[in-house]
């Protein structure tokens, strides 16, 4: 049995490992659905890109850029990056601020635009293009929100800790070929690989997105963490 097919999902299946743990643990459940609702689709938008210039992985069912994979993962990686900070460190959100949801649509517009402009018209790679608008918008929210510096920087080291031994297990262990033969970048400069078959690039756009989506919700809300009564 070719192991290649299955090798998105697995990574999906170990990610949903946290996201569980951090589901049961989160007062904020509610939130971790909506997000990953609100974020889903948006992983098969991208993927457009993505296929032309970084990777064409084998999947279960793919229907042009549409993936089952793709958009399963969305829904994972945003509820985990929408939780994980309260979670490790007792916090709790409170709405002291108005909803600001044409922000939200705002970013969502903008990247689509950014990916047309940088990767269709200009021929930038798309994981580039996508990971620096992801730290860009997140610079965005922490100059009008400086309260939420600590959260996303440290949301994105603890996603890319994460995602190591996922990917540790999965591509040295499981497939130790998938990297050569679906990564597009490798062989590149920017296919530099370590630990084995680890894409070093992955890290910048784990990273990158732990850094805006675990304040992407609480500032479009209007939230504010406040530690947790015990």
């Amino acid at each position: 049995m070719n192991i290649d097919k299955y090798v998105y999902l697995i990574v999906i299946l170990l990610l949903s490992i946290p996201w569980v743990v951090l589901y049961k643990k989160t007062i904020l459940k509610n939130r971790v659905i909506k997000f990953g609702v609100a974020i889903a689709p948006f992983g098969t938008v991208f993927e457009y890109w993505h296929f032309q210039d970084y990777w064409v992985p084998p999947t279960l069912f793919r229907y042009y850029s549409f993936t089952f994979e793709d958009t399963l993962f969305s829904f994972i990686i945003a509820g985990i990056s929408v939780s994980l900070y309260n979670v490790v460190f007792q916090k709790r959100s409170v709405r002291t601020d108005k909803k600001n949801i044409p922000f939200l649509i705002g970013v969502l517009f903008l990247q689509i635009v950014i990916m047309l402009f940088f990767v269709s018209y200009l021929g930038f790679n798309s994981i580039i293009v996508s990971s620096f608008s992801f730290l860009a918008f997140s610079l965005v929210i922490i100059l009008l929100r400086n309260d939420l510096l600590i959260p996303s920087l440290v949301t994105g080291f603890l996603l890319s800790i994460i995602i190591i031994p996922i990917y540790l297990i999965v591509l040295n262990l499981f497939s130790p070929d998938y990297v050569a033969s679906y990564f597009l970048l490798n062989g590149s400069k920017l296919g530099i690989t370590v630990l084995g078959n680890f894409p070093l690039i992955e890290l910048l756009w784990y990273f990158s997105w732990g850094c805006l989506g675990s304040i992407l919700y609480e500032f479009t809300g209007g939230y504010r963490k406040f530690k947790r009564e015990s």
